[in-house]
């Protein structure tokens, strides 16, 4: 449930576009489904990754916001917080939003490398969901 609440409150920064909490709340997450944040940024992975099977679906009690373009998402977030939105709002918003996926993804990666340099009899914890990682690219046991 903790996982959950983890979830719920990185999707809830997210809305109001305060990105690096919200990814800080993701990383407490462990069945945080990075699929969908990722479908903020589709136009940057591969077109043939299929967001379903990496579990980009939502789920019914998802809190996640629908997903959209980073620019396109950040513009009507602006949009309902005040009336004019300047082009150099949204940019910087982006930036932030792409400087806080970046960090995220790093600290996953360095937590997955971590967890392959783990002797074989100890357990091994992080991802619950191993074929998420399979279907975006990443190949080997967990």
């Amino acid at each position: 449930q903790l996982s959950r609440l983890h979830a719920s409150a990185g999707w809830a920064l997210f809305r109001e576009l305060q990105f690096s909490q919200a990814f800080a709340h993701f990383m407490y997450s462990a069945d945080f489904r990075l699929a969908r944040v990722l479908m903020f940024w589709r136009r940057y992975v591969p077109a043939s990754w299929d967001p379903a099977a990496a579990g980009g679906r939502p789920a019914r009690d998802d809190s996640a916001p629908e997903p959209c373009d980073m620019d396109e998402f950040v513009r009507a977030r602006l949009s309902e917080k005040q009336d004019a939105v300047s082009a150099s709002a949204v940019t910087a918003n982006v930036g932030l939003a792409n400087a806080a996926m970046v960090s995220f993804l790093v600290r996953q990666r360095e937590a997955l490398q971590a967890q392959d340099r783990l002797p074989a009899e100890h357990p091994r914890r992080g991802c619950a969901r191993p074929g998420a990682l399979a279907a975006s690219g990443r190949h080997g046991s967990a």
